[in-house]
């Protein structure tokens, strides 16, 4: 689990986990240290880990829940999807295969790395609340529930889920069930909520940089749909920009024969009409919408600014991507209604083809076996007690301080929050650069001036790096070939096992 993005969320829940209670809800004291950052800003799922943090103490020392997560979005997925299948044909077969159609969805598979972002059935969650039957304050008051669900987990899907919302709110006040104000209240209400949800998390306050620009670069192909990105045995990538990844959403082979069976039964029953009611036109507009802007290229510079928090915005062409493969089932559904069979075999079909042009190389890595990392562990238990921090020389933190060294800063992290000391280095979505940068310049003169922390246990990855340390009178060791340990004070059990069994 300690590598790319896995070990960004992994660590942020533990170093999260054993901090203390502050405000906002999910800040983190002693990560980034001494800056700070949150549980919202290392993507650890910042809803799940504010509930299980007040059972930490009964949870064994390095318990995650990306795997339970991500069987939950899988098992989710093929529920809901199940369920919008369900809204336009009758019986159990055709349901089924098409929750397993959109369980298998390469779009959610491609985002496996990122399993916050796995996500997706918040989105058909939504979509199945616009097909509901009625204008009930029922399915409103879900809705919002799943906004806000959504906004505990990542701000992209709170974003796409309160659109939905808003169309949702809107399609009531079209049927009449809600008065102007009342669609205006539940829409306020809602964009309100999930900026108290953003506030609690603590993705506000602190200087930290709203995005890192270039917003339209990570935009998605108007090639999306059929684009396998070489995410496809069969079916070649598309030309497409190098950053346009963001916007994958390809359907698979089986969603694109379903979309070509869809086309010729729309062919071929046209004079006598195929009824696509079923879709408001509120959902219509509003995943067509999130489409057009995941495709848009280039933004002008005062609205590329604003929007730079979005700069992923390719994800934005998720809903549109589902809507449409419920608008191709509903055809081929709807085109063999008085042949239900057939139907049913159309989507066996379309579902032995979606398994069968799966790119398994894409998925098995990210479940390889890898060794943890975490330095040596004998040396390391003379450390309890005696220090607070632990602190790479010099300070890594991505995008704001240099060198950075992904292998070296997971590591020390992870033995920072086994040993229960802070860390000041690290990968995290946003931060404070300046401050950051200013953290980093700081600790630099502190130890060419000779002013060192007797509370911190200080990594060295540079053997150059020894002189300033040695001349402020450190005892330095090695604990690891790759890496050289120093401290101030030289009588601490640790300083004297690195003199003893470890010098230089």
């Amino acid at each position: 689990m300690l590598s790319s993005d896995w070990a960004q969320h992994v660590l942020g829940w533990l170093f999260f986990r054993k901090d203390g209670w502050h405000f906002p809800l999910g800040a983190i004291r002693g990560a980034a240290y001494p800056l700070g950052t949150s549980v919202g800003y290392t993507d650890s799922n910042p809803i799940v880990a504010i509930a299980l943090k007040p059972l930490s103490s009964l949870l064994p020392l390095e318990v995650q829940y990306i795997g339970p997560w991500l069987g939950l979005c899988f098992a989710l997925q093929g529920f809901f999807g199940a369920r919008l299948v369900a809204s336009v044909a009758k019986g159990h077969l055709v349901p089924l295969l098409g929750g397993l159609m959109f369980a298998t969805a390469p779009a959610l598979l491609q985002r496996l790395a990122h399993d916050t972002l796995c996500s997706h059935f918040l989105l058909l969650a939504a979509i199945g609340l616009h097909l509901a039957p009625g204008a009930h304050a029922r399915a409103r008051r879900a809705m919002v529930g799943v906004v806000l669900l959504a906004a505990g987990i990542h701000p992209y899907l709170a974003i796409m889920a309160l659109v939905l919302g808003v169309g949702l709110f809107y399609h009531h006040h079209a049927r009449g069930a809600l008065s102007r104000r009342e669609l205006l209240g539940w829409s306020a209400g809602s964009s309100i909520a999930v900026l108290v949800v953003f506030l609690l998390i603590g993705y506000f306050g602190g200087g930290v940089d709203p995005g890192a620009g270039g917003i339209g670069e990570f935009s998605a192909s108007p090639l999306t749909l059929f684009d396998s990105m070489g995410h496809s045995r069969v079916l070649p990538a598309l030309p497409s920009g190098k950053s346009q990844y963001e916007g994958f959403a390809y359907l698979g082979l089986g969603g694109v024969a379903l979309v070509v069976a869809a086309c010729v039964a729309f062919v071929r029953e046209r004079r006598s009409g195929l009824d696509l009611s079923f879709l408001p036109r509120p959902l219509r507009w509003a995943s067509l919408g999130l489409a057009v802007f995941a495709m848009i290229p280039w933004f002008p510079p005062g609205l590329s600014s604003i929007l730079s928090p979005l700069r992923s915005s390719g994800r934005f062409v998720w809903t549109f991507s589902y809507v449409a493969l419920l608008v191709a089932i509903a055809i081929v559904v709807r085109a063999f209604s008085a042949r239900p069979a057939i139907a049913a075999a159309i989507m066996a079909v379309a579902l032995a083809l979606q398994i069968v042009d799966a790119q398994p190389d894409h998925v098995r890595p990210k479940f390889a076996s890898k060794p943890s990392g975490a330095p040596y562990a004998a040396g390391w238990e003379s450390a309890r007690g005696d220090y607070r921090h632990l602190a790479l020389y010099p300070m890594e933190i991505w995008r704001a301080c240099t060198p950075w060294d992904e292998d070296l800063s997971i590591r020390y992290a992870y033995r920072a929050y086994l040993s229960g000391l802070t860390f000041n280095s690290g990968y995290f979505a946003r931060i404070n650069r300046a401050a950051a940068k200013r953290a980093c310049a700081e600790l630099t003169r502190d130890v060419e001036s000779g002013r060192l922390d007797a509370a911190t246990i200080y990594v060295l990855s540079r053997p150059e790096d020894v002189a300033p340390f040695r001349a402020a009178g450190a005892t330095c060791g090695r604990l690891e070939p790759d890496t050289t340990i120093c401290v101030a004070s030289p009588n601490t059990d640790l300083a004297k096992l690195l003199t003893t069994h470890h010098p230089l």
